[in-house]
């Protein structure tokens, strides 16, 4: 087959789609000369816009007759459902044709929050790369991708100029309150690093980050709010370490191989999405009977006392932190953490 065209379909949202990227890597692999497109939702069209293993973004804008226009006026060798909600089942059928996808193990995840049941889910990668087999496709490059064009990683460097290294980018994003540690602790933990801080966000974050700024004693510039996704991700390019909550952007930054730190609250490592071969630590409160209330989050804890986020103190989370640190073979001074070797 001279030149294949691969359909690949995952509406949304960040991290969930930056996971996919060895998908297209190992196809590009193993097929040079495909066409491969993929099927999103407009407003995570940066997210695979310079990635060169997508040929056509095909961006869906809530026009659902249009999406499915532009999309049938091509003839797809291999169509590939990676999202197995509603929508991509709508769209199969309105495709048709011969469909792969993988096991989303929705009914363990249920399990795990209804009895909290200790069961361990694969990570998400490796459900994904069931497709590659079932495609006899080898999986070989085993790590995430994200690419950023040279001029905004020049105008990232330029911004953070006199902001001194060592840098750490704070990743206030997170779509659920349960998911988000107390400002307080960010403050405490902050001020004990003694590092340059880089505070990325969303506009809902903004009020957020106010809480925790103006009792910072370290240099710090604050972005959340103010920069794009991709402006944003140039911007933690530039920074040494990455302290994120269980969000799109701490998959992300696995796809730029930086060092990570995550907070985890109502959601759990074992559901199968942690940082993706990059090196990364943990910072959990585990042996909570409440844990975890939900494969995805709340607004507010149904138990009212917060335990996951509120018992995960700075002094356990710079533990953590250390412990990275070493993991990194650094040298590090016990009043800064700073690494030595940088």
């Amino acid at each position: 087959m001279d030149k294949p065209r691969f359909l690949i379909v995952r509406f949304s949202s960040i991290g969930d789609i930056v996971l996919t990227t060895p998908i297209l890597r190992n196809i590009r692999q193993a097929y040079p000369n495909a066409e491969i497109h993929y099927v999103l939702k407009k407003n995570y069209v940066e997210l695979l816009q310079y990635n060169p293993d997508v040929d056509v973004l095909h961006a869906y804008d809530g026009n659902w007759e249009t999406l499915v226009r532009s999309i049938k006026k091509y003839h797809y060798n291999y169509q590939i459902d990676l999202h197995k909600s509603l929508r991509s089942l709508r769209l199969r059928r309105a495709l048709g044709g011969k469909w792969y996808s993988f096991p989303k193990e929705n009914f363990k995840k249920w399990l795990m929050v209804r009895f909290k049941r200790h069961l361990s889910i694969p990570h998400i990668v490796e459900r994904y790369a069931k497709v590659l087999q079932d495609l006899n496709v080898p999986f070989t490059e085993k790590r995430l991708y994200f690419f950023i064009p040279e001029s905004l990683q020049q105008w990232a460097a330029s911004v953070l100029y006199y902001l001194p290294p060592p840098r750490v980018a704070v990743v206030l994003s997170a779509t659920y309150t349960t998911k988000q540690w107390l400002p307080k602790y960010f403050i405490t933990f902050l001020n004990r690093l003694n590092w340059s801080v880089v505070f990325l966000g969303g506009i809902k974050e903004y009020f957020f980050a106010r809480q925790i700024t103006p009792h910072l004693r370290v240099p710090f510039m604050d972005f959340v709010g103010k920069a794009s996704l991709l402006q944003s991700t140039a911007l933690m390019q530039q920074c040494q370490r990455v302290l994120t909550h269980d969000t799109g952007f701490m998959h992300i930054a696995a796809a730029l191989q930086m060092p990570i730190l995550s907070l985890w609250g109502n959601t759990v490592p074992a559901f199968g999405m942690t940082p993706y071969a990059t090196t990364h630590v943990i910072a959990e409160v585990q042996g909570l009977k409440c844990r975890p209330c939900s494969k995805l989050g709340f607004r507010r804890c149904p138990k009212r006392h917060f335990k996951c986020m509120r018992l995960l103190t700075p002094e356990k989370v710079f533990v953590r932190w250390q412990q990275l640190q070493d993991l990194l073979g650094c040298q590090t001074n016990h009043n800064d953490g700073y690494d030595s070797k940088q």
